[in-house]
């Protein structure tokens, strides 16, 4: 997601959990990694990384699966999106799908789209 919004001519800044939590650890000047969850980056990122420049849209994801039904409170993901939702930003969660037809293959679609 970030690199395409980075070839799409935006100006992106990557907030993301340190460890494998639907995120990447990478590191540059544009990309910072926080221990905690994809929330604690959203709360981390808002209030240190953005503290003087609000950002138009926070973007939590890509997960590595479909968010759907009645348990996608439960995900990080999205949670990340709702925190920064009531912390009164714009945000939108994202999800890669799970093509369950794949899974004696070890869905090499899905694993296609994620950047690990």
């Amino acid at each position: 997601m970030y690199e395409a919004l980075i070839a799409a001519n935006h100006d992106a800044i990557m907030v993301v959990p340190a460890t494998q939590q639907s995120g990447a650890s990478q590191h540059t000047d544009r990309i910072y990694s926080v221990t905690g969850r994809p929330a604690d980056a959203v709360r981390i990122g808002l209030g240190v990384v953005f503290k003087d420049n609000k950002p138009d849209l926070v973007i939590s994801g890509s997960n590595f699966g479909q968010n759907s039904g009645q348990e996608v409170m439960l995900s990080g993901t999205v949670g990340a999106a709702v925190t920064a939702h009531v912390l009164g930003y714009p945000a939108i969660a994202i999800s890669v799908e799970i093509k369950f037809s794949e899974m004696t293959e070890r869905v090499p679609s899905t694993i296609n789209t994620m950047p690990f």
